[in-house]
């Protein structure tokens, strides 16, 4: 799997922001409720640690035979 194609990821993306406006009326900052932006905080972690897997498919595995061993 993609990490592109995680369409949970995205569902929890949606975003409901509060605009700061300057004197002219353009948008110069973004307000979103706290939850939302933990929300980002976790689907960016989970996006890298898909990206993480995926760069790694393919490499050979340790068995945890050897890794048990090793830590004895």
């Amino acid at each position: 799997m993609k990490y592109t194609d995680n369409l949970e990821i995205k569902s929890r993306l949606t975003l409901h922001p509060r605009y700061i406006v300057d004197e002219k009326g353009s948008r110069i900052e973004a307000v979103i409720p706290y939850q939302e932006f933990k929300n980002i905080q976790e689907a960016i972690e989970d996006i890298l640690d898909i990206m993480c897997v995926e760069s790694r498919r393919g490499e050979e595995g340790i068995p945890i035979e050897k890794i048990q061993s090793e830590l004895v």
